[in-house]
């Protein structure tokens, strides 16, 4: 892919080494995109959604943001992958979000499901069963070692400073790999420029930091193939191991499951035993109580009906007693809807939206229907991206954040991080390095601008 990018950008790069119009039009227009693109989010969140008055910190970042559409149009004109950009500010990141953990300068945010608790207790949560386990070996095995605690300061000892450390580092650290495993494919960099990624990444101590990476990485190599080129050992280690660690996950396992059943049986049982074994190995190394105690203790954690409903909106609308989701009518509701526009603007950026459209359009103008014909009857990763989608889409719509979509306002992650996935990836298609270009400019500066709100000054509550 970085070779493909490095010779279109010597098609669109303009003859001689002078700074003429022609070399300065682009950068201009990618510019004006982050830049209004920004300003316009921040009028958006403050005067329809209710945001803090402040503009101050919002407008110092969208203008030191402005680095990232020089970087990447001068990565283009280079022949680089515009990705290194992000590897870069990632790592910068990092650096920072440490330093401020290290000074306990990091704000609260009053969202999430703060994990120290049960890192500090050495409890496995069981819908959380593999990054859970992980996390309390590092807690007991490095922090709590008695030559590394004798050393520590007493403002560093704490366990919520290790969650904090241990979040940031495996977000940053998963995200350079990631860039760097699959370099200039818009498929990774879309999904990076949401709020919700950045809020991440910046020592934010739930459990969905632990996983994240995991979930994008798993996305990327079941596209980057056919499915029927892919080993069914492969497939089935990853379907196995996507629950254990998370078993909202588990939905994408029997997704890929059900089209590799479906367009070859004849490997079915090799695919069901890789997945089986490697569930049951986890579950056996997590929870040394068995698979049958684990069950039982899953089951009795996963919330269904009103169970650990807390807010206020949201009791007696399940649809059942069993379920985990809203019931048709409220789900529909005007008043739920609010709530989901909520949750997506605050999380994903209100511009996703319109970069999944324009991919959209962008692939059914190049494809033609002849060709998208062809690739519904030989591609199975077609279907695989509509299922996937479908999945994700009701999942958003139905599930409920039992704490309010204020305090749940990260739950829906994967969707977010799915559906721009899917629309990076109809990008990489189209494989126009110019307009791509511009689409990242202007994520760049929604997400910017939303990403102080939800990591810095805080949001509106919803009430």
């Amino acid at each position: 892919m970085a070779g493909r990018i490095a010779a279109m950008s010597e098609a669109v790069r303009p003859e001689g080494n002078g700074l003429g119009l022609q070399t300065l039009s682009p950068l201009a227009l990618d510019m004006s995109l982050y830049g209004v693109s920004g300003l316009f989010t921040l009028i958006l969140l403050q005067t329809l959604g209710g945001a803090p008055q402040d503009i101050a910190l919002p407008l110092l970042m969208l203008a030191l943001g402005t680095v990232l559409p020089v970087g990447m149009s001068l990565c283009l004109r280079a022949g680089w992958p515009v990705s290194r950009v992000f590897e870069l500010g990632y790592g910068i990141l990092m650096v920072v979000v440490v330093l401020a953990i290290c000074r306990d300068a990091l704000p609260l945010r009053p969202y999430g499901d703060r994990i120290t608790r049960f890192v500090e207790v050495g409890y496995v949560f069981p819908r959380w069963l593999l990054g859970m386990a992980v996390a309390t070996w590092l807690h007991v095995g490095l922090w709590k070692f008695p030559p590394i605690a004798s050393r520590l300061p007493p403002e560093l000892s704490g366990t919520d400073t290790f969650t904090s450390l241990l979040c940031s580092l495996v977000m940053a650290i998963g995200t350079i790999a990631i860039l760097r495993r699959w370099p200039g494919r818009l498929s990774v960099m879309v999904p990076l420029l949401t709020p919700v990624w950045v809020l991440f990444a910046t020592g934010y101590t739930e459990y969905y930091t632990l996983v994240a990476g995991a979930w994008l990485a798993c996305l990327i190599w079941l596209f980057e193939k056919p499915l029927d080129e892919r080993s069914p050992l492969a497939i089935g280690a990853m379907i196995g191991i996507l629950p254990a660690l998370y078993v909202g996950f588990a939905g994408l396992g029997l997704i890929v499951g059900l089209i590799c059943l479906v367009s070859r049986p004849n490997r079915s049982l090799v695919l069901l035993g890789a997945a089986a074994a490697t569930l049951a190995a986890a579950i056996a190394i997590c929870w040394p109580d068995g698979v049958a105690r684990y069950l039982v203790s899953l089951y009795s954690e996963m919330n269904f009906g009103e169970e650990h409903t807390m807010f206020r909106r949201y009791v007696s609308h399940s649809a059942s007693a069993n379920s985990i989701f809203f019931s048709t009518a409220y789900a529909l509701s005007p008043s739920h809807l609010g709530d989901l526009a909520y949750m997506a603007t605050w999380s994903g950026g209100w511009m996703l939206g319109p970069a999944i459209g324009a991919a959209v359009v962008v692939a059914l103008r190049q494809s033609g229907t002849a060709q998208l014909a062809r690739v519904l009857r030989t591609d199975t990763r077609i279907w695989l991206a509509l299922l996937l989608a479908l999945w994700q889409i009701y999942y958003f719509l139905f599930m409920i954040p039992k704490a309010g979509p204020t305090r749940d306002v990260d739950l829906f992650f994967s969707t977010i991080v799915t559906l721009g996935f899917l629309a990076g990836r109809l990008l990489d298609i189209t494989a126009n390095p110019r307009r791509s270009l511009s689409i990242l400019s202007a994520l760049a500066g929604s997400a910017v601008v939303t990403a102080v709100f939800l990591v810095w000054i805080g949001l509106p509550r919803r009430p």
